[in-house]
C-alpha cells in the first residue's frame, strides 16, 4: 500500500475478519486537530526520527515498501506475485489474459510471503 493510500483509508474500509482494506476511502489517520495526516507530515516525522537517530540514511515512505518487496524477493517471490503484492499492473498479456486471482489467493500470497508473519508471535 502506498502512503497516499494509506493515509485515506477510514474505519469503514477495514474488514478485519477477511483481512482486508478498501483504499478507496478518507482520513482514517487524524491528527491531535482532528484533521487528516497528509504526506508531507509523514515525511517531517520520518525526518525527525532520522535526525534523532542520528542517521545519513535516506529514510522515506517508499523506503518501507522497497524492504518489503526486497525481504519478499529474499523469500523467493517470484516477480509477477511480487508485482501482484505491490499493486502493479501486470505487463505479460497472458498472464493477464488467462489467470483469475480471487481474493482467497491474494491472502495466500501475503501469507506466503509475509517476511513479518512471526513479528508478534
Amino acid at each position: 500500500m502506498r502512503l497516499g493510500e494509506l493515509l485515506s483509508v477510514q474505519v469503514k474500509d477495514l474488514n478485519v475478519a477477511k483481512r482486508f482494506v478498501n483504499c478507496r476511502g478518507k482520513n482514517l489517520f487524524l491528527n491531535s486537530q482532528n484533521k487528516p495526516f497528509n504526506t508531507c507530515l509523514i515525511q517531517k516525522i520520518l525526518e525527525r526520527i532520522r535526525n534523532k537517530r542520528k542517521t545519513t540514511n535516506w529514510i522515506t515512505p517508499h523506503t518501507f515498501r522497497r524492504t518489503l518487496n526486497t525481504l519478499r524477493k529474499k523469500m523467493g517471490c517470484d516477480n509477477e506475485t511480487a508485482k501482484i503484492l505491490l499493486g502493479h499492473k501486470i505487463n505479460d498479456v497472458n498472464i493477464e489474459s488467462y489467470t483469475i486471482f480471487n481474493y482467497e489467493d491474494y491472502i495466500a500470497f501475503f501469507d506466503k510471503y509475509n517476511p513479518y508473519s512471526n513479528l508478534f508471535q
